[in-house]
């Protein structure tokens, strides 16, 4: 996410640690006119804290912004059918779009998107990941062609 971020070219501004209140100070001092995207967490992984996810979503609206959920820690983990905290919360149809990835609950899978709005990086986001999961794939694929014919080689002349 935060590479996303940091390659989109966008502007950006960090509001502290699970703060609602920086966050709105924030909004308040952005440009109303400037589309605005809130990109946070329902689990962090580096403290096990859980997002406020229905406050960002307050604030989303009250200044116009969307919503970006990264459900990266928390699915197959929460929730009744393990989607997530926004699940468990019964938050899913506030935010604008969720993502998270099958590889930290469940199995070994590229991330996903949801989007749950029309979104005009729909196409982007999805070309992305789809080329991601195919390339990794061809790596995995030579990876293991590699070490079959080195496992041969060892075998057959040593």
């Amino acid at each position: 996410m935060i590479q996303g971020i940091i390659h989109s070219g966008a502007q950006k501004r960090v509001f502290r640690h699970n703060d609602v209140e920086h966050l709105e100070q924030l909004l308040k001092e952005s440009d109303p006119k400037v589309p605005k995207i809130i990109a946070f967490e329902s689990v962090y992984s580096m403290s096990g804290s859980i997002g406020k996810i229905k406050e960002i979503c307050d604030l989303a609206d009250k200044y116009g912004a969307m919503t970006f959920l990264d459900e990266v820690h928390a699915v197959g983990m929460y929730g009744p059918r393990g989607a997530g905290i926004a699940e468990r919360e019964k938050l899913m149809e506030r935010v604008d779009i969720i993502t998270g990835t099958l590889g930290k609950g469940i199995i070994p899978f590229p991330p996903f998107p949801l989007y749950f709005t029309i979104s005009p990086f729909f196409f982007l986001s999805s070309s992305f990941f789809l080329l991601f999961f195919l390339f990794f794939f061809f790596l995995s694929f030579l990876f293991f062609f590699f070490l079959s014919f080195l496992f041969l080689f060892l075998f057959f002349f040593f």
